[in-house]
């Protein structure tokens, strides 16, 4: 409607907004105008989605478009540059691409807390854990060991703790960081995607948080927080990017901790 207008959000640097079309279901878009400007739409890989609430949360985690919001200008002044080997597999990897459970939990289902399941998959939720039950061994038909991750996305986990003296959120080149801010994969478009999730292990507790609807605004959001006189706390950071993003930063807020200089391509993942 030509009478329609949408303000901007007050004191937000970024506003984003989604527009919806519908379509007969025999159409097939190519173009969108934006005031008289024509542009061309890539359908090649389109993302299909089981239900209207699966779409929700991926407009919601902006993990469902391929132009989402730029990231500010970083410093890179204490940034290290790590080159992945994708040959290593292992869960204790820096970072992996994979859609299972953080360091090989399995979970029994009807024992998740307040986590929510749909075919052996967690959905969303935040629990606490009993850290003796991460390794539940029985009829496979009770196995929850994967996260439940929408067609034309991939998940990367990348582990934050001691773990990971490189880029860790204990390492030096984090030493600078704001905990007031929140952790990013940055692709090679620019474009910051926040962490969705994490999981946490210690000798008391664990924890498992996967909340593609309400990204992680800060690392105070993690509970509890590391901290460096301590060698048995396990924390990885969970991201969703869309399939075919390139990594090419780990940051928090705007202080870049780690650059992939080859870049990290996300892949479509079948566990």
């Amino acid at each position: 409607s030509a009478d329609m207008f949408i303000s901007s959000v007050a004191d937000e640097e970024v506003s984003t907004y989604a527009f919806e079309f519908m379509l007969p279901t025999t159409a097939m878009p190519k173009y969108l105008y934006v005031k008289g400007t024509r542009v061309e739409l890539d359908l090649s890989q389109p993302a299909v989605f089981p239900t209207p609430v699966e779409r929700d949360e991926a407009i919601a985690a902006m993990t469902l478009f391929t132009a989402g919001q730029m990231a500010p200008p970083g410093d890179e002044s204490r940034a290290v540059s790590f080159r992945m080997d994708t040959s290593n597999t292992r869960f204790d990897a820096p970072i992996r691409l994979t859609k299972n459970l953080p360091r090989n939990w399995r979970l029994k289902k009807g024992e998740l807390g307040g986590l929510v399941e749909r075919d052996r998959k967690i959905v969303s939720g935040n629990a606490l854990l009993d850290p003796g039950n991460l390794r539940f061994i029985g009829e496979q038909s009770l196995v929850v060991a994967g996260f439940d991750v929408p067609q034309g996305q991939g998940m990367v986990q990348l582990i934050a703790d001691s773990d990971n003296p490189e880029f860790g959120l204990l390492s030096r080149a984090a030493a600078t960081i704001d905990r007031g801010a929140a952790p990013y994969l940055v692709d090679a478009n620019g474009l910051q995607y926040p962490a969705i999730g994490y999981s946490y292990k210690d000798q008391t507790i664990a924890r498992l948080r996967y909340t593609p609807d309400d990204p992680l605004t800060s690392i105070d959001d993690l509970d509890p927080p590391l901290s460096s006189s301590r060698d048995d706390q396990e924390l990885t950071l969970l991201f969703r990017l869309p399939v075919g993003s390139e990594i090419r930063e780990f940051r928090v807020g705007t202080v870049v901790i780690a650059k992939f200089p080859r870049g990290i391509e996300v892949e479509e993942q079948r566990r």
